[in-house]
């Protein structure tokens, strides 16, 4: 009985040890997430306003042919 009682107030000592560990881990999955989607949506714009460009372009080509 008596080690069981010494883990238990050696979690209670340290559980806001834990909590915390916990917290970042949970915390840095997090921002390694928002990290890659972040990357994601700014491949994504890129890859939009490369195409909106070839398309002005195509509508001025387009544009000077009917004139």
């Amino acid at each position: 009985m008596n080690d069981s009682s010494n883990k238990l107030l050696w979690l209670k000592k340290r559980a806001v040890l834990l909590l915390l560990l916990v917290a970042y881990v949970l915390s840095s999955s997090l921002i390694l997430e928002q990290q890659r989607t972040i990357e994601s949506q700014r491949i994504l714009i890129r890859d939009l306003f490369h195409d909106s460009m070839e398309l002005s372009q195509l509508k001025m080509k387009q544009a000077t042919l009917k004139h």
